[in-house]
């Protein structure tokens, strides 16, 4: 979605803008030691493979590695590996690209032109703290700039989409020689923010710019959930958190959840092994991918 040139922009797009549900981000110093429970993995286990679900959370600092054994066993028992989108062919850098320029408004028009005074100078109390002057957003739609300072606050603070589990494991499969694909188009990651209305986008940028300071101790309890396996936290730590903007939610989770289901179902019972790796929001909770399988009669096991 982004040129070369800034490859930490493009890859925290890459991620679905999965952390654009999470409101940001804090600093390493808030993460809780690895706990000894359950992961964020479940196991469809059937007569002729097994199916691995895996929550991903896809930006991490360094230091969460290793990782637990039960999630290196699920990627080396399995013959492939699925994530949101497919990564690394020319088809996906040409699909960041066009979602990219989706971002950007046409000639003529500028950022400031559609935020409110009260967005826009929260903007420009924060960007000496990034050193970005605000004629270099002008040309960028309000989410494409809440992703940038998004990541950009990321990378001060020790995290990397580099060491977000997707990344991880897309190497690894590199390495192995293991098939990897996707299960949506960059596009649908998108869609629900093309949608905004001028009135959505400025409220959207502007939670994103007062969050910054005030998430550490929340990613700090994502993360220690996350690796303690603790659904029902996060459930409520990451898609409550969205749950009063409805029609958002709904977009971002149960749309995409319902279109992904068909190509889940269609690994079960296959003749290969399978890893899903999703953003664990999408796994949780009532309507998550873990719930949906089970009221079809699946036996699904929480590892």
């Amino acid at each position: 979605m982004l040129a070369k040139s800034n490859p930490t922009l493009k890859n925290r797009l890459l991620t679905f803008l999965g952390l654009a549900i999470f409101l940001g981000l804090g600093g390493c110093s808030s993460l809780a030691p690895k706990p000894a429970g359950k992961s964020t993995l479940w196991r469809v286990q059937t007569p002729t493979n097994t199916v691995y679900l895996m929550g991903s959370i896809h930006v991490l600092p360094k230091s969460v590695y290793p990782l637990k054994p039960e999630l290196k066993h699920a990627f080396d028992d399995s013959q492939r590996v699925i994530f949101e989108i497919a990564l690394g062919d020319d088809k996906h850098d040409n699909a960041l690209a066009e979602s990219f320029r989706d971002g950007l408004y046409p000639k003529g028009e500028k950022l400031s032109q559609h935020l409110s005074l009260e967005t826009l100078t929260m903007l420009k109390t924060l960007l000496p703290y990034f050193g970005i002057s605000l004629a270099k957003l002008e040309p960028m739609r309000p989410w494409l700039v809440s992703d940038l300072m998004m990541s950009l606050y990321l990378e001060r603070n020790g995290y990397d989409s580099d060491h977000g589990l997707d990344f991880h494991f897309f190497k690894l499969a590199q390495k192995r020689g293991k098939p990897t694909g996707g299960l949506e188009k960059v596009q649908a990651q998108t869609a629900p923010f093309r949608q905004f209305s001028d009135v959505e986008a400025d409220r959207y940028l502007r939670s994103t710019l007062a969050a910054l300071p005030f998430t550490g101790v929340w990613f700090g309890q994502m993360i220690h959930a996350w690796q303690n396996g603790d659904t029902a936290a996060l459930d409520a730590l990451i898609n409550h958190s969205t749950k009063s903007e409805k029609g958002f939610y709904k977009s971002i989770f149960d749309d995409r959840n319902n279109a992904w289901m068909p190509a889940i179902r269609r690994t079960i019972g296959g003749r290969e092994n399978v890893l899903i790796i999703v953003g664990s929001g999408h796994l949780v909770g009532r309507n998550g991918i873990v719930r949906q399988l089970r009221s079809e009669g699946y036996a699904v096991e929480q590892l």
